[in-house]
């Protein structure tokens, strides 16, 4: 079915779309013979990566977060639109039954303040949710004099799910955590997260103060749901909505590519073989959920974030295998860190974690990146009661210093 979706898009393509009708693609229509796109080349070419011809005045437009540069207009037909939000809700539906008569709970990247908590209203309407019953609350600007406010806020709320970035869910749960207990939100079924990477230490807190499952999911604006995970912790890709490849596989150390999508089912602005500009590693399973297919392995990072060390090219995620390794040797203790690149082979590590607890962290960083990765790389450990923040106010494990607010 998958296969199928696909080369009918491409023969879609070449037929109806201006950019691709110029490729001038001659004999059976291949995904290889279709060029890289990206951000910069969709801008240049917005209108004729357009069929017009399927214009209709109910036409779903956003625009991308644009946190690697001019945001990107996205434009989806109400059909395609309905298509994908139908996919992301059947994958909450496993998790929450009846999740359309459920309340729930939203920490939003919006400014909200105490005062306008009583005119988040119940039974809002919008494109993504529909007429579900949620509420919300910002997490990053609460006041300490306002959590004991904001948890009656939500118990008397009671929602039975929860969804939030991992980093607004974390403020909150860090801000709160000698308040409430697992009873406190006891009827919360699931807590969904998305828009960032789920770390370790973020599983830790939710699981101490929420009893129930934690899910997952991985996408971006331009075609929403990419791949959602299961039980088993794996990412299983919506194959019958995205074609999923990796390119430039042999340009970085460690397995991993960067990936680019094919959206299968959106014909008015098509997305093929569209870099999202996130490292990951493919792989086809048999999981022990009781699904089989492509699973993204590996969120390793960006590839904007890609590290240059002597020549060759590495994602975060090997400095950040280094410190989970010390947490899992009770060097350090499971807390937020991130690495600050300074200059070229020359990074600092901030973890949040009042004071030292071992001297042999140093010691512990140093051996592994000498011995694993190089050994002109200079490392200093600074711990923080808070992290720095970057200028996009989202949860990164690898910023430059530039990038910092």
């Amino acid at each position: 079915m998958a296969t199928d979706k696909l080369n009918k898009l491409l023969n879609y393509a070449v037929k109806n779309i201006p950019y691709y009708r110029s490729l001038s693609i001659k004999g059976e229509v291949k995904i290889e013979d279709f060029p890289i796109m990206t951000k910069k080349i969709i801008r240049e070419n917005y209108t004729d990566l357009l069929n017009l011809d399927l214009f209709s005045a109910d036409m779903f437009t956003e625009y991308t977060s644009g946190t690697t540069g001019i945001p990107l207009k996205c434009v989806k037909s109400k059909e395609e639109m309905l298509f994908s939000r139908k996919k992301i809700w059947k994958w909450r539906s496993k998790y929450v039954k009846d999740i359309f008569h459920k309340k729930m709970f939203v920490f939003s990247d919006d400014i909200m303040t105490m005062s306008d908590l009583s005119e988040t209203g119940e039974h809002l309407r919008d494109h993504y949710y529909g007429s579900i019953d949620f509420k919300f609350i910002t997490a990053r600007d609460l006041q300490e004099k306002d959590i004991k406010s904001i948890v009656d806020y939500i118990t008397n709320y009671d929602p039975t799910w929860i969804r939030s970035t991992p980093s607004n869910l974390y403020y909150f749960c860090k801000k709160a955590k000698n308040i409430i207990s697992p009873t406190t939100f006891k009827n919360v079924e699931f807590i969904e997260v998305l828009g960032e990477t789920l770390e370790d230490y973020h599983v830790e807190m939710f699981n101490k103060l929420f009893k129930c499952h934690i899910g997952n999911h991985y996408g971006c604006t331009e075609v929403w749901p990419i791949a959602c995970q299961c039980k088993q912790g794996l990412f299983h890709v919506f194959e019958d909505h995205v074609y999923c490849e990796t390119v430039n596989d042999d340009h970085y150390e460690g397995n991993v590519g960067e990936l680019c999508i094919t959206s299968l089912n959106q014909y008015y602005l098509p997305y093929i073989r569209y870099n999202l500009g996130d490292l990951v590693t493919l792989e086809k399973i048999n999981c022990n959920c009781g699904v089989s297919g492509i699973v993204i392995n590996n969120l390793a990072g960006r590839v904007s974030d890609k590290i240059i060390i002597d020549d060759k090219y590495y994602s975060p995620e090997i400095f950040s295998r280094i410190i989970k390794k010390a947490i899992k040797s009770n060097i350090i203790e499971p807390n937020r860190f991130i690495i600050v690149g300074e200059s070229k082979n020359r990074f600092t590590f901030y973890i949040e974690q009042e004071a030292i607890t071992n001297n042999n962290l140093k010691e512990f960083i140093d051996y592994h990146i000498s011995n694993y990765i190089s050994k002109n790389i200079d490392i200093e450990i600074m711990f923080c009661k808070t992290l720095p923040v970057p200028l996009s106010n989202k949860n990164k494990l690898f910023i430059r210093r530039e990038e910092l607010q």
